[in-house]
């Protein structure tokens, strides 16, 4: 019984201690809140950025100490607590008296540290205590990444002039920065991107308005792309997208290799000029049909007249405002232009018109090649949507600025004249018509010329040139850097474009374009195609040419080149047919201007239709 009594007043006795060390040490917790702290650590710089630009490239600190002590200062990961830059190390520091220090953002190692949240750990050496300021701050050194979320309605490209007349650009960005958000406008349809135009929004604005003008001028008709610079809290500026970068990086990368995800996945940066254009159909018409085209004129009405490539009258004509307009095409076949015209703007592009009744000679024009190299923006990245650059192209679109195709004006334009000119009768079509299996085919025609660049054929149209080559026809190829690489023909779009390969469809190779002035001289002629009859054996006023180093394993029948062995000109045995290379970019120019080139091309044409 005692020993219970003892038991419990020990228990009551501890329990008391308890309770009045429970006490003692609140009253001295809120004594410690209450009294000064023994240093007083400001950030003054929350987020810096040791970029170089004078703008928050430091990271600034104040400390004040209420007793003098010799002090440490270190700054610490925040998440690791690792010590990363010793800033101070037992120094001197009076009562009082604010002390500023810096951190530029380097280690003890003098590497720069990487982006992160920091702190700082304070040791009083006098005192033998040390204490974390309750301030943590920013290292950051990545520029900002803006993006231009929308320039206009629609999933493509904004297209200027808006019907009613408004030539402006409203440009929404998703992050305006602290500073006024500062805007440039991107020419992106020529092979080198050119600022054209500069503007800026109000300060913490997300909107900003082009007035549509260059140099005081409304802007030409092409592909345009805006880029937005801003800059963040830490003094970093970023400009989206870096247009000059993404033009080297696309120039550096293979020929056909896919295209990895570019600086322009985000966003819609996009914006069209156009005033007048139209999308006609890819495969040739027939002789005294109807056919539809879709024109742009932004909203107004056009004059319109299709007429025979090589003249100016034309075969039919009218005016309207539809956007829908359907055309009987001529009876006369041939390649025509569909000529738009308004008060500001004149736009004209090929129509391919087959005749009803097939002829011996069949002519085929490059359409694939003309949209794979037409510089449209199809997706509203701002950017020429080519198979060069993308590896990817619409069918149905407009050609770019004056309706042209690249090259028409130097490659089939001319061939079109002079065979207009000289009364040769053909039929026509285009590769996309051969590579759907509709209109005419190879088979059937004495000699088919490829006419301007076919620089994309699908595999199966290059089987089918080579069928019909084994099998007794005739080709004249008229380009340069041709027939060498395939693409694959969507419902809509070509894509998967390949690398050129060594050699093209007709086993040849060819050494690359070769830009000098040279003379060609003929120093092989068979006598059953006599391909240089009627010359003096040399043809002059060239200097884009193409030497062959090998014409597969048929026989060179007749060629010229600048010496004996290099053929540019040349005609050889493929299989039991025939295959006649020109090698000059510039032939089917020279036609009209240069007789020894006229009289070239009027043996050539004999060779094909002849029985």
């Amino acid at each position: 019984m005692a020993q219970d009594t003892r038991t419990r007043r020990l228990a009551a006795i501890a329990f008391g201690v308890l309770v009045l060390a429970t006490f003692a040490a609140f009253f001295l917790a809120q004594r410690l809140k209450q009294a000064p702290p023994a240093v007083e650590a400001r950030v003054v710089t929350r987020v810096f950025s040791p970029n170089g630009d004078g703008r928050a490239d430091v990271a600034r600190f104040r400390l004040r100490l209420r007793k003098a002590d010799d002090v440490t200062v270190t700054v610490l990961d925040r998440e690791t607590d690792r010590p990363v830059r010793r800033l101070a190390t037992d120094r001197p520091v009076p009562a009082g008296r604010p002390v500023e220090l810096t951190w530029d953002g380097r280690t003890d190692a003098r590497r720069m540290a990487p982006d992160a949240y920091y702190k700082l750990l304070i040791t009083l050496r006098e005192q033998g205590r040390s204490s974390v300021a309750n301030k943590r701050f920013i290292l950051d050194t990545r520029p900002p990444t803006p993006a231009i979320t929308a320039v206009g309605p629609g999933r493509g490209p904004l297209v200027v002039p808006a019907p009613a007349g408004d030539p402006a650009v409203r440009v929404r960005v998703s992050d305006p920065g602290l500073e006024p958000p500062r805007f440039t406008v991107w020419r992106t349809d020529r092979p080198r991107p050119r600022a054209v135009a500069r503007f800026a929004a109000p300060a913490g604005a997300r909107e900003a308005r082009w007035d549509g003008l260059v140099d005081g001028a409304p802007a030409p008709a092409g592909t345009y792309l805006i880029a937005v610079r801003t800059r963040e809290r830490s003094g970093n500026a970023g400009e989206f997208p870096d247009v000059p970068a993404e033009f080297a990086r696309a120039a550096r990368a293979r020929e056909g290799a896919p295209r990895p995800p570019g600086l322009f996945s985000r966003g819609r940066p996009g914006v069209t000029v156009r005033r007048l254009a139209a999308v006609v159909p890819i495969e040739p018409v027939v002789a005294g049909e109807p056919f539809e085209a879709f024109v742009d004129a932004r909203g107004g009405r056009y004059r319109w007249e299709l007429r025979r490539v090589g003249r100016r009258r034309p075969v039919t004509e009218g005016a309207t405002g539809s956007p829908r307009l359907r055309v009987r095409a001529p009876r006369s076949a041939g390649a025509h232009l569909l000529v738009l015209r308004t008060s500001r703007a004149t736009y004209a592009t090929p129509v391919a018109v087959r005749p009803a009744r097939a002829r011996p000679v069949l002519v085929v024009l490059p359409a694939l090649s003309w949209q794979g190299r037409n510089p449209v923006d199809d997706d509203g990245q701002g950017l020429p949507d080519t198979l060069a650059r993308s590896g990817r192209a619409r069918l149905a679109r407009p050609y770019a600025g004056d309706g042209l195709p690249l090259g028409f004006g130097d490659q089939e334009g001319p061939l079109l004249t002079w065979l207009l000119r000289r009364g040769y009768a053909y039929d026509l079509t285009t590769d996309a018509a051969l590579a759907a299996g509709r209109g005419p085919r190879l088979q059937g025609h004495r000699g088919v010329v490829l006419a301007g660049e076919p620089r994309w054929l699908p595999a199966g149209v290059q089987a089918e040139l080579r069928r019909y080559a084994q099998g007794g026809g005739r080709v004249l190829t008229l380009g340069t850097d041709a027939l060498r690489r395939t693409v694959s023909v969507g419902r809509d779009a070509l894509d998967r474009p390949t690398a050129p390969a060594p050699e093209d469809v007709f086993d040849a190779r060819t050494r690359p374009l070769a830009r000098r002035p040279i003379d060609l001289v003929a120093y092989e002629d068979d006598r059953s195609l006599r391909l240089f009859a009627g010359t003096a054996g040399l043809i002059t006023g060239y200097d884009r040419l193409e030497v062959a180093t090998s014409l597969g394993a048929g026989r060179l029948l007749s060629a010229a080149g600048p010496e004996e062995g290099r053929p540019v000109i040349a005609a050889s045995r493929f299989g039991r047919g025939l295959v006649v290379r020109t090698g000059l970019a510039q032939f089917s120019a020279g036609l009209a201007s240069d007789p020894e080139t006229a009289t070239v091309g009027r043996r050539m044409w004999a060779i094909l239709s002849a029985r």
